[in-house]
């Protein structure tokens, strides 16, 4: 058996193995192969027969392998800037040429020749009707498929030139070897695709279901927090902040040790005590952050205490024994003893010493009243 002959065989054993996955799920093989078949029938009435269909991964390096010397080389541009390539040989471009000016394709290969815009602008119609089939067909099997949105964006004149519009790292390659116009000839078409938009599912989708709530908390536990160990806090003046260097030490006292806090944002999240294990600097947590832990007490200034009189006024209440944060209690007064009538009940007053008495002189004798009128 020739070699030929074998690779008749396989081809003909991995085309019936392909035709029962198929028939069982729309995989985008299948989708791509469908709707390559139903373009080149509704846009060109040509018949495109796809015999084989292969699959496989690619990086980016290996893309410049695919194409060839007389290759037809087309930019697609997707969603999100994502960039793909569908790659012709000579032989599908020529097919395409001949159907749109001669209605018909020769049989036999066709001549060698460079491949210029013209070809690509015969080609971008059925390129962008095969995507939005491949899309229409993966949404009918998928409720939660993403559409991929790829069409013509350009011509690309080499590989090199190719390489420098593809960002991806990483491929996935459908080679489709295609029956053109019954037998009259055999060209190759492959899609070149970034795998991260393949295998992308539409947010809100997956193992729940399209209708799939979507936990924002539970998203936003899993975010990065970074955590600070303050000590303390110390006042500065602006002056002393700026004087600041390295080497520099500050005054903390030994008892932030036991009170280390972690921040997170300026978010007291907990308290702590500040160690060490295994050599490295850890902190032991021992309370809850600012919401449930109590509020440090400001100490305040203590206030003088005025030493009480030794002999308060009768009738008056004590007022020394109370705080000096608490406003005093006003009680009613005593009422007061009459006062005696004037003139009597009070003592007689001494005499006053005369002229030359003991202590030196005496008061001169006031005038008569009668002399003062």
């Amino acid at each position: 058996m020739s070699s030929e002959e074998r690779k008749s065989v396989i081809h003909r054993k991995a085309a019936s193995a392909r035709e029962d996955f198929d028939a069982r799920a729309m995989s985008p093989s299948k989708a791509l192969r469908l709707s390559l078949e139903k373009c080149g029938d509704r846009l060109f009435q040509l018949a495109l027969t796809v015999g084989t269909l292969e699959q496989r991964r690619l990086t980016h390096a290996a893309v410049k392998e695919e194409v060839g010397v007389d290759t037809l080389i087309l930019l697609l541009d997707g969603q999100g800037g994502a960039r793909g390539a569908a790659l012709l040989d000579l032989q599908f471009a020529q097919s395409l040429v001949e159907v749109q000016t001669m209605g018909r394709v020769r049989p036999g290969a066709a001549p060698d020749r460079p491949l210029t815009g013209t070809d690509a602008a015969i080609a971008a119609p059925l390129v962008d009707a095969m995507l939005k089939g491949f899309d229409d067909k993966l949404a009918e099997a998928e409720a939660g498929h993403r559409p991929l949105g790829f069409r013509f964006g350009d011509r690309v004149g080499d590989a090199r030139g190719l390489l420098l519009a593809l960002e991806a790292a990483d491929y996935e390659l459908f080679r489709l070897t295609v029956d053109i116009g019954g037998g009259a000839r055999t060209g190759i078409l492959s899609l070149i695709l970034p795998a991260e938009v393949l295998a992308r599912p539409e947010p809100g989708s997956g193992e729940a279901g399209e209708g799939a709530a979507f936990d924002l908390g539970q998203l936003a536990m899993q975010m990065p927090v970074t955590l600070d160990a303050v000590l303390d806090r110390v006042q500065l003046s602006l002056a002393e902040v700026c004087a600041l260097k390295p080497g520099m030490t500050l005054p903390v006292g030994t008892s932030a040790i036991g009170r280390t806090e972690l921040v997170a944002s300026g978010h007291v999240a907990a308290q702590g005590r500040l160690g060490q294990m295994n050599g490295m600097r850890a902190v032991r947590l021992s309370g809850a952050g600012e919401e449930a832990a109590p509020p440090r007490a400001t100490p305040e200034p203590a206030l003088a205490a005025t030493p009480p009189d030794p002999d308060p006024a009768p009738g008056f209440p004590d007022l020394s024994g109370l705080a000096a944060s608490e406003p005093p209690t006003l009680t009613a007064l005593p009422d007061l003893p009459d006062l005696p009538a004037t003139g009597g009940g009070l003592p007689d007053l001494p005499d006053l010493p005369g002229e030359g008495g003991e202590d030196g002189g005496g008061l001169p004798d006031l005038p008569a009243l009668a002399d003062l009128k």
